[in-house]
């Protein structure tokens, strides 16, 4: 490959090389090279994404949700990154490994985004004692009239679902 013959080593280098190499079928040499970029530059978003491309397509993907778990810890790109673990969750990963990955975070912080999502997750696998506390936390923070009302609905519904009518 002419590519790996220049003597770049920056992170943009190494992102077009494992890019090349993906596109041609070799994704083991492009995961590692998708590393090297990330090595150079960890902020690097394309490189992030396509080495959660490369892991899923190799069928790794609690690796994938691992990633996405250090990269949320970083406080960089949450919204991207909490894309990038619903893409995943569609294409098979574990959802009780995300919901324990999300976990994990908020054992460190309050961030009201993961808080919103594990709470959908809690949700649609049926913990709807954490969905509720979750959503109970968030009522407590929102101020958007619109998002508070589909919280209230959310919480009325959990209620329904649950049986404690006499909270609905």
């Amino acid at each position: 490959l002419e590519l790996e013959k220049i003597k770049d080593e920056s992170d943009s280098h190494y992102f077009n090389l494992a890019l090349v190499m993906w596109k041609g079928g070799d994704k083991l040499t492009a995961l590692s090279t998708i590393n090297k970029a990330l090595e150079k530059n960890a902020d690097n978003i394309k490189a992030k994404l396509l080495k959660i491309e490369l892991l899923a397509q190799l069928s790794r993907m609690s690796e994938a949700v691992m990633f996405v778990q250090a990269w949320l810890a970083t406080n960089k790109g949450e919204a991207a990154a909490l894309k990038v673990l619903l893409a995943l969750k569609k294409a098979g990963a574990s959802t009780h490994a995300i919901i324990a990955s999300l976990e994990s975070l908020l054992e460190q912080t309050f961030r009201r985004n993961i808080v919103a999502f594990l709470s959908d997750l809690y949700f649609e696998v049926g913990l709807y004692d954490k969905a509720l506390l979750s959503y109970h936390k968030l009522e407590k923070i929102v101020k958007d009239p619109s998002l508070r009302a589909k919280l209230l609905y959310q919480i009325g519904y959990t209620n329904f679902i649950t049986g404690q009518m006499n909270e609905v």
